[in-house]
């Protein structure tokens, strides 16, 4: 059917309609007239594909990848940089008012990334049996088949240099793929790293890895860490617990302004190190001075050691172990352990139990995609934190998280990020202040 495409939607599709339902189109932008056929329809919406595109809109472009519309990690690299960036202060906005009736007076305008191309400095790819080789690869939009490339242009390049000759080394000693049944083998292939200092997971079944391919791997150029993460779990959940440290530093280190940070496997970071710098540095200027700031989701304490000069007392609160050992440990590291302290636990109830003996001046949130959960929204309300600074990678979330904590407090702005170039998603900073 020939369709118009009105507006884009939160996963960077296009969006028509046909029969007063709303028609989601992969590979679509907003402004042009598509042929597209039927793939699923429900009593709300239909799922149509691309067949092809009959007027185009004047900001697309032609993809630099090749596997752009099979791997489904880079939608908008068909949009222009520009447009991309203005379509994602556009779906925050939108979400926000249809969540929260909040206007778009407060959404400044969106803090783009100046390095599109190779700024992440981290990847988890899925390991599999392809005829008789392993690859590593990304899965398809929604399936289980992973799709293989030749080089990820959003990978920092000594990601994707690593990346070939572990693979290469994976085969040479012919290892296999995991096999739930006997619960060994490869699942996936963790790697990341700063300042020339490369960290890799490898994440299996129970086998036991051979010396040879250990000490082939520990030889490679800038690899300075490697660990084994055992994880026979059925789950999607990339980590278990279990950690093994195999070879070389146990930890590896980043920069963040005047912070030196230590890093182990488990502990999460942005994966876009400059824009992490400009979003870091906003956060710090939007903190007042304050007796007390606590920041809530912390992991490896970043943010905590950076307002630490704007505070008598930092405390963070992390529910990850491995995170607060780092967190702690880069405390030390930069002579903030005296005013910097950490806690292990769930944010909510640690929230609550800091408010029967702290008074809160500031808060910082960096919540996961899900957001804060009831009890932490209870938590903050009843702590009567005078200010909020919440970091949000997830509009949806951000939004039906500030219907509720509006009745308590004015938002002052909401700033959007651009962290992931030719992604969909969007951060932002929200700065609340109590009625």
């Amino acid at each position: 059917m020939e369709l118009k495409i009105v507006k884009m939607g939160i996963n960077g599709e296009g969006i028509g309609y046909h029969k007063d339902k709303p028609v989601f189109v992969d590979g679509a932008l907003i402004g042009e007239v598509i042929h597209c056929v039927l793939e699923l329809e429900t009593n709300t919406y239909i799922k149509a594909k691309l067949i092809k595109v009959l007027q185009k809109s004047k900001y697309r472009i032609k993809a630099k990848c090749n596997i752009q519309s099979l791997c489904g990690g880079c939608p908008l690299m068909i949009l222009s940089l520009k447009k991309q960036g203005d379509y994602k202060r556009d779906v925050l906005i939108e979400t926000l008012f249809k969540y929260s009736g909040i206007k778009k007076e407060v959404v400044k305008e969106i803090i783009r990334n100046e390095k599109p191309f190779h700024y992440r400095n981290q990847f988890k790819l899925p390991v599999k049996m392809i005829g008789k080789k392993l690859h590593c690869g990304m899965y398809k939009s929604q399936s289980n088949h992973i799709v293989t490339f030749e080089d990820c242009l959003i990978h920092n390049e000594h990601l994707e240099v690593l990346r070939k000759q572990i693979m290469l080394l994976i085969n040479k000693y012919q290892l296999k793929d995991y096999y739930d049944k006997v619960q060994k083998g490869i699942r996936y292939l963790v790697l990341r790293g700063f300042n020339d200092q490369y960290q890799l997971t490898l994440v299996t079944g129970t086998n036991t890895l051979p010396k040879a391919f250990l000490l082939e791997l520990a030889s490679l150029d800038k690899l300075v860490s490697i660990y084994q993460n055992i994880n026979i779990r059925n789950t999607h959940e990339i980590f278990s617990n279990e950690f093994k440290h195999l070879s070389g530093k146990k930890t590896i280190d980043v920069q963040i302004h005047h912070l030196s940070l230590h890093l182990l496997p488990a502990s999460f970071f942005q994966l876009n190190h400059h824009q992490a710098e400009v979003l870091y540095q906003k956060v710090y200027d939007l903190v007042y001075e304050s007796d007390v700031v606590v920041e809530a989701y912390c992991g490896i304490g970043a943010m905590s050691l950076m307002v630490a000069s704007k505070a008598k007392k930092v405390i963070g609160i992390e529910s990850v172990k491995q995170a607060v050992e780092n967190a702690m440990e880069n405390a030390k590291r930069n002579h903030l352990d005296h005013k910097c302290h950490f806690i292990c636990g769930d944010a909510g109830k640690e929230m609550m139990k800091l408010a029967k003996g702290e008074r809160i001046d500031t808060l910082i949130v960096d919540p996961p995609r899900l957001g804060l959960d009831d009890i932490m929204l209870k938590a903050i309300v009843n702590a009567n934190v005078k200010r909020i600074i919440y970091v949000s990678c997830n509009p949806s979330t951000l939004a039906k998280n500030l219907a509720y904590l509006k009745a308590s407090y004015e938002v002052e702005e909401i700033i959007p990020f651009e962290m992931f170039s030719f992604n969909q998603h969007i951060e932002s900073i929200t700065v609340l202040n109590i009625k």
